[in-house]
């Protein structure tokens, strides 16, 4: 799969704990002169104990099988969100076969990379959308050169086992749901007529089949889905046509989300965007936040904000083309905007801060650089479901609304 800017039970868990949770049996006589309330503290403790091992994780395996002989040798890597670029667990394609094995304590949407594209962070990176859960997961490939120019591509692609990867595969790469979408030309002239006839019915019998289809012990593969779906635009989801019965829809299927089943990242992702179409009519407020910056230090985007006549925040990361172009090509004009009191805030939501430092340095950033990582309540606070997302706030600490996509446009601002 390549980055263009951009199912049943947990037999596991649940062996644990018959194993650990023994039948009752009647207490030895010995047992018996125990006083009542140190039995009940005891089997306080049994009872906890339990739940603590119920929960306590997993160990995973995902195998895969490569239709190419010529890959043998080359080094793949487990980019786990949770865990960060860092801890990547790494292997080796070895007689057309590869394998990663390890403990997790939720599953978590994750990528399977080539290891040269993680080192050399390539802009055209091909990677595989996997979720790392307690059933094995095996799969199949093929590997080729890219027609991108970057080091090999992926192709063909099959799941062999994996309930929650199954699932997500199924309804996204080989949609079923998702064909109940269609698309119309020249969408933006003629949305209001398109939304009533043709849209509206669309989206009213995805959500029924959705909710009916959904099963809570695969809540990852379905967060997963939506995690995706909602963030690639498209245009059923226009937040100026959902209404009151697709609200309802929304929450019903949020609602039924169990958060103990799945990585956090995972989860706030899925509530942000639900929320943002629940909520959309709430007018976005300034919160403030302090993050991490390229100096090693923290800033506040308060005492940034009230510094100058107006402050642009722009979420972005590395493997973002849009957000790389909006970078270097804002780099000659920001001495311009600086004369006239604009700042820009980059805030970059990358899985390691060590990206951040080195795609900063490439793209020779100069205006105020901040990180929050994936996982920051940041991109929940301003609604941010896709990059670039780029924030006008005055220094009264009002949000503008004013769109542009060049940094020289913001010279409009002080016009």
């Amino acid at each position: 799969m390549r980055n263009e800017n951009k199912s049943s039970s947990y037999p596991e868990i649940n062996t644990r704990k018959r194993e650990l949770c023994a039948p009752y049996k009647p207490l030895p006589i010995i047992m018996r002169k125990i006083p009542c309330l140190k039995i009940l503290f005891l089997l306080l403790l049994i009872l906890v104990s339990c739940e603590k091992n119920e929960n306590s994780g997993f160990n995973y395996n995902i195998s895969g099988i490569v239709e190419d002989s010529t890959a043998n040798g080359i080094e793949i890597s487990l980019i786990i969100p949770s865990q960060g670029i860092d801890k990547r667990v790494k292997t080796k394609i070895l007689n057309k076969k590869f394998e990663f094995s390890g403990f997790l304590e939720k599953p978590e949407f994750a990528e399977i990379q080539f290891e040269y594209d993680v080192l050399n962070n390539s802009s055209n990176q091909s990677y595989i959308p996997i979720i790392i859960e307690p059933n094995e997961t095996k799969l199949s490939l093929g590997i080729s050169k890219s027609q991108y120019g970057a080091f090999k591509d992926v192709s063909d692609l099959k799941i062999i086992s994996g309930n929650n990867n199954k699932i997500f595969y199924e309804e996204l790469y080989s949609p079923n749901l998702i064909n109940h979408f269609s698309y119309s030309d020249n969408y933006q002239e003629n949305r209001d007529s398109i939304q009533k006839h043709k849209y509206s019915k669309e989206k009213i019998e995805f959500f029924r089949k959705f909710d009916s289809i959904y099963d809570k012990k695969n809540s990852i593969a379905y967060v997963s889905f939506w995690n995706y779906l909602l963030t690639t635009n498209q245009p059923q989801f226009d937040k100026d046509y959902i209404n009151d019965s697709d609200k309802k829809y929304l929450k019903q299927i949020s609602n039924k989300v169990d958060s103990n089943k799945i990585a956090l990242k995972d989860f706030k992702q899925f509530k942000s965007s639900i929320n943002s179409l629940v909520d959309f009519k709430s007018l976005m407020a300034f919160k403030d936040f302090t993050l991490k910056n390229i100096s090693g230090g923290n800033s506040t985007l308060s005492e940034i904000i009230k510094n100058n006549e107006y402050t642009v925040l722009d979420f972005w990361w590395s493997n973002c083309a849009p957000c790389r172009k909006f970078n270097k090509d804002g780099e000659p004009v920001y001495t311009k905007l600086k004369e006239k009191n604009i700042e820009i805030i980059g805030i970059n939501i990358d899985t390691d801060p060590s990206i951040w430092n080195k795609v900063s340095k490439d793209d020779r950033i100069k205006w105020t650089d901040l990180y929050a990582g994936p996982n920051s309540d940041i991109q929940v606070a301003y609604k941010v479901y896709s990059f670039p997302t780029k924030i006008v706030i005055d220094n009264e600490f009002n949000i503008i609304d004013f769109d542009f996509k060049k940094a020289e446009e913001l010279m409009n601002l002080v016009k």
